[in-house]
């Protein structure tokens, strides 16, 4: 058993360098052990590139497996049959914590008022989660309470305390757990199982470990073969990996990290591998890099070089030949608070979208254009005019009175609400757009709600995301039967891009008043005739305690009979 650093600057190909060492390892003997342990944001992308990489051929995974510590937490409960905990996610705790906080509420008096305010309870749900994951108890806060200096931070902490007792008390009186619990019961099951005896695990994409993270990481160390974690450690830094650090250095984290990880390696006695540093050479090839020479990532882009290079290291900035935020390719803001700043970069990539639209030939109307074209392709009862169904923007322009270039391949209107006062909200058949912008993705997951639930519920909705829990959030609220993640809904929704059925027709289901949800396919469309002789007399199928004497409707075993049938149906479709 041993431990290695993979370190490199952002761009290095400390993630690469991985894929590549697990997949040539796992090719050259099969019946070796890979874990890529990576955070939960982040499982289905390495996924995905393990699949796509240029060293697996055959396409195949058969001895790597892609984790988080939580998605390794339900796989060591598998082994170990061991049942699954009851676990609620940020919405259900919201919801909890709004039960618990009412038993505590008239001890409160800096936090009374705030728990009706919106968002209260989800940044109380935020820090109880951060309590959670560095094991701190509310005895600790009140001790934190009673040392204080300052009064007012005292009443804050004992507030805090009192909260997350409540909300603990809570959720052991009915037996709920959350998922930053799962970790300490995975800690405890980890001896027993042998699913890391001998494995090779790499950590990528983390850039530091709570507390029972690296109880856990301690563990691993006393039964696998080699534990490697990739460290952000950027070009022309000088000095010692371990040690002391000043908390003002741009790589105190990576430092910090690989001391604690250092303690807990000797601790164990488990050996320290040179470190392989990626800022001095290739990933790929293996040879010598140019330290002049930008790093992969940035074989095309400059700016981004630089920065890399030259962000919060002025003595670096002076060295570099050329000062790329001169030519524009770099703008520096000032902001007075997160919150601007938040709002600044938010309002960039709405331009930025807007221009992709404009370079793309989407054209924005203003709203007098946008009236007079809703007044042509709707009526005055709402519905669509059959005539400008199908209709190109010039079109559609010219019988709005509005000038449409022959570039311009679709319209665009903004919107602010869905319903009968928003035109464009509902199905237009035509190349018009709703063009919406929202505060937050939990704002836009209500505003999706709001469009379906006015036109186009149960069928089809589109979400480009990289954060599964955003996914998540946006399946299950959403009454549609499909949902087509990072592809383009047209042909996603008919299995063009994606798994789903080929099919032209989209079952709607309940929720758009259909017979199915599914995508209807050509064995559907099929008249099949069947035959179906009888393997058993009626009588068979009543209760022993009833006669099977006379069958008509009024014969008191025939809900007996009928409530047979359900069962055993349900059993053959798995609905039991």
């Amino acid at each position: 058993m041993s431990i290695q650093f993979v370190l490199g600057g952002s761009g290095a190909g400390k993630t690469e360098f991985l894929l590549r060492r697990a997949l040539r390892g796992a090719r050259e003997d099969y019946r070796s052990s890979w874990i890529l342990l990576v955070p939960e944001q982040d499982t289905l992308a390495m996924q995905r590139r393990i699949t796509l990489h240029p060293e697996n051929p055959g396409k195949g995974i058969l001895n790597i497996d892609v984790m988080s510590f939580h998605r390794l937490a339900y796989r060591v409960f598998e082994l170990l049959d061991r049942p699954l905990p009851r676990i609620i996610d940020d919405t259900g705790k919201v919801m909890l914590l709004r039960e618990s906080s009412e038993r505590v509420k008239d001890k409160l008096e800096l936090y009374k008022n705030q728990l009706s305010r919106p968002g209260f309870l989800s940044e109380l749900k935020s820090q109880i989660s951060e309590f959670y994951q560095y094991r701190i108890r509310p005895e600790l806060l009140e001790d934190a309470a009673e040392k204080c200096s300052s009064s007012h931070m005292g009443a804050k902490l004992r507030e805090l305390s009192l909260l997350y007792r409540a909300f603990l008390e809570y959720m052991e009186e009915r037996g709920y757990m959350v998922e930053e619990e799962l970790l300490d019961r995975l800690l405890s099951f980890l001896p027993e199982t042998k699913l890391l005896d001998g494995a090779t695990i790499l950590f990528d994409g983390f850039t530091g470990f709570t507390p029972v993270q690296l109880d856990i990481i301690e563990e691993m160390m006393k039964s696998c073969r080699s534990l490697l974690f990739s460290l952000c450690l950027g070009r022309g830094v000088r000095g010692a990996l371990y040690g002391e650090h000043r908390a003002s250095e741009l790589f105190f984290l990576t430092g910090q990290t690989a001391e604690k990880l250092r303690l807990r390696a000797e601790k164990c006695s488990c050996p320290i591998l040179p470190p392989i540093d990626l800022n001095r050479f290739d990933a790929l090839t293996g040879r010598a890099r140019n330290p002049s020479h930008p790093l992969p990532r940035f074989q095309n882009a400059p700016a981004l070089d630089y920065l890399e290079r030259s962000l919060y290291r002025y003595s670096a900035a002076g060295t570099e030949g050329r000062n790329f935020a001169l030519d524009g390719s770099i703008e520096i803001w000032e902001a007075a608070d997160q919150r601007m700043e938040i709002e600044r970069l938010a309002s960039e990539i709405e331009r930025a979208v807007r221009e992709e639209f404009a370079r793309q030939g989407g054209r924005f109307l203003s709203p007098d254009e946008a009236a007079r074209v809703a007044s042509v392709i709707f009526n005055a009862a709402g519905k669509m005019n059959a005539r400008l169904v199908g209709r190109s923007p010039q079109m559609i322009g010219e019988a709005a009175g509005v000038a449409v270039g022959p570039e311009v391949r679709v319209l665009l209107a903004e919107q602010a609400g869905g319903g009968r006062k928003f035109p464009f909200s509902q199905e237009k058949l035509c190349p018009v757009l709703a063009f919406y912008t929202e505060d937050g993705w939990e704002n836009a997951c209500e505003r999706c709600l709001e469009l379906l639930n006015y036109e186009g519920a149960g069928h089809t909705l589109a979400i480009h995301s990289q954060d599964e829990r955003v996914v998540r959030e946006f399946g299950l609220k959403k009454p549609v039967s499909r949902i087509i993640v990072n592809a383009g809904s047209s042909l996603g929704g008919v299995g063009g891009t994606t798994s789903l059925l080929p099919s032209l027709t989209l079952g709607c289901g309940a929720a758009g008043h259909n017979a199915t949800s599914d995508n209807v396919g050509p064995l559907n469309l099929l008249d099949v005739r069947r035959v179906a002789w009888g393997l058993r007399e009626i009588g068979e199928l009543y209760p022993e305690s009833l006669s099977p004497k006379g069958t008509g409707l009024d014969d008191p075993g025939m809900d007996a009979l009928v409530g047979r049938i359900v069962d055993e149906l349900a059993v053959r479709l798995g609905l039991d």
